[in-house]
């Protein structure tokens, strides 16, 4: 049997979490070039590291489910989940009784709802 000493797992975790970052900071590229070019590699990086932390403490595990929350976040701020501006995202993040997608079917509508009602923001987003 393969053992792992803990340096090696620890290895591991973060080279699997820098690519999962790798792969969501290039799906934010495509889906918002400018906003991503205005933004910087680096600070794009610190953004979807963050996002996917976030994410992950919130019951969001799965990489489809933690680009959604990434494309929220950079939608909304990086504290969207937890701001006063935006009460409606913590209030459904903390519904139990549904799965992470369901939850984040939710966010989702919310966000266009709101979009519709801020047009600087939803322009930016283009």
């Amino acid at each position: 049997m393969l053992k792992l000493r803990p340096e090696q797992y620890d290895a591991l975790v973060a080279h699997s979490f820098k690519a999962l970052d790798t792969r969501i900071a290039a799906a934010l590229k495509k889906l918002w070039p400018v906003l991503c070019v205005t933004l910087g590699d680096e600070p794009l990086r610190r953004r979807v590291r963050h996002a996917r932390t976030a994410a992950r403490s919130r019951g969001i595990r799965q990489e489809p489910d933690i680009l959604r929350f990434a494309r929220l976040m950079l939608a909304w701020g990086d504290n969207f989940h937890r701001s006063s501006e935006t009460p409606w995202a913590a209030e459904i993040l903390a519904w139990r009784n549904c799965d992470a997608p369901t939850r984040l079917d939710a966010l989702e509508g919310r966000s266009e709802v709101e979009l519709r009602g801020r047009p600087e923001l939803a322009k930016r987003l283009r």
